[in-house]
């Protein structure tokens, strides 16, 4: 009786490690930081575009518009175009539940009030284009849907 107790117990140990793998696999590539963290990822990224997606859990259009980040992540290698997500939480555990729940693809950063400040965020989502030169090439505050934003994409693109 002992030893099936005890077998029990570590097959649901070792159930618990697996199912939390994907979640900590997730959370780990979550950057903390401020305006010099997102603006050093925009500036490794010289020489294609870069799309930044200012987004929060909380924020029914950010969840809605997120999907069609995702499948642009999915059409377009990072050596085309680099994605940058910036999430706005205060609650990092919301933050790694919505980056599971959606499958987010491209790295996130998990912004502060000093880089919301800096950037001058006042709405969200909020998507930032920049050219392959550096350059801000579009700012658009507001969901946008998957076909905007691979004609934002496209438009921007190195050929």
């Amino acid at each position: 009786m002992n030893k099936s107790r005890f077998s029990l117990i570590r097959l649901m140990v070792v159930l618990c490690v697996v199912l939390a793998l994907p979640v900590l696999a997730s959370a780990e590539g979550v950057k903390e930081g401020g305006s010099s963290t997102l603006l050093k990822a925009i500036a490794a990224e010289n020489g294609k575009p870069v799309l930044v997606n200012f987004f929060a859990s909380w924020c029914p259009p950010c969840k809605d518009e997120i999907p069609g980040i995702i499948a642009m992540r999915s059409k377009y290698s990072t050596d085309q175009v680099a994605i940058i997500g910036v999430s706005l939480d205060e609650s990092r555990s919301a933050l790694d539940n919505m980056i599971n729940d959606l499958g987010i693809n491209y790295p996130v950063i998990r912004g502060n009030q000093e880089l919301a400040r800096t950037f001058g965020i006042t709405g969200i989502p909020r998507l930032l284009v920049y050219s392959a030169e550096g350059k801000l090439a579009s700012d658009h505050i507001g969901y946008m849907a998957e076909d905007e934003l691979q004609q934002l994409i496209e438009k921007n693109l190195v050929k």
